[in-house]
């Protein structure tokens, strides 16, 4: 479930076709004082980063907002569940992944140190061997 504010907020932009930099202060200073409190509000957000056109400092606020919820899912165990990391994969990757979309995975993948193949992919990142040490040595 989405907040009202972040509903009219959604709406507004979306009637106006476009996002500017003072509509990233809005979601920053009074939608998301607190950050994202749930994937329903997350998957706006990304959704919203394919409807509209939005200005250069759209993509940091959307890295860093969802960064961390990231984090925050992972703050009992060190890791991101991995439900968490599914539904991340599957609401980023919705029709054609935009480059932000990518920077988020990248990010969370740097971040949250999450270590899933997929999402690795995802975001460009080389999955790393996990015999590259015996590849080494055998090499020596």
């Amino acid at each position: 479930m989405i907040t009202n504010s972040l509903r009219e907020f959604i709406d507004s932009v979306i009637d106006k076709g476009l996002m500017n930099e003072r509509d990233i202060s809005v979601l920053r200073e009074e939608v998301f004082i607190g950050g994202l409190s749930s994937r329903a509000e997350a998957d706006a957000l990304i959704a919203l980063d394919r409807l509209v056109a939005v200005p250069e400092g759209w993509g940091d606020f959307l890295v860093q907002t969802i960064l961390s919820f990231a984090i925050r899912q992972s703050a009992v165990t060190g890791a991101l569940p991995a439900d968490f990391v599914n539904w991340l994969i599957s609401s980023l990757d919705v029709g054609q992944p935009t480059e932000r979309a990518v920077r988020v995975a990248a990010a969370v993948v740097r971040e949250a140190h999450c270590a899933d193949e997929y999402l690795r992919r995802f975001a460009r990142i080389p999955v790393q061997s996990s015999h590259s040490g015996d590849a080494e040595a055998i090499a020596a």
